[in-house]
């Protein structure tokens, strides 16, 4: 089977967890692409708020930021609560084999 490439990121990062438990941490720097630009957002947001007339730009963007990884802080928690039934409940042996078999289609 031919993965996509979200299809293939997704069973490699629940593969990476199959030893050892997701944490918010891990999960946080397995996503860290997607983090980094609520970061950018955020200090823009700070820097429009030194400019005289612009603050509720500056809070409003810093609001969006807070929000989205609040958000994603939430997701990541929900993954490490019920973590122990996705475990349990994963065909490990299937994942093995599709990341395999996508690794000899992509060679």
């Amino acid at each position: 089977m031919k993965l996509t490439k979200l299809q293939k990121k997704t069973l490699q990062f629940l593969f990476s967890f199959r030893s050892k438990s997701p944490t918010m941490f891990r999960q946080m720097s397995f996503n860290w692409i997607a983090l980094l630009p609520l970061l950018v957002i955020a200090v823009l947001g700070c820097m429009v708020l030194s400019f005289h007339g612009f603050e509720n730009i500056g809070w409003l963007w810093i609001g969006f930021a807070g929000g989205a990884f609040g958000r994603d802080i939430g997701r990541f928690r929900g993954l490490v609560r019920v973590w122990p039934i996705y475990k349990e409940i994963i065909n490990w042996q299937r994942v093995s084999e599709l990341l395999e078999s996508n690794e000899k289609h992509d060679s």
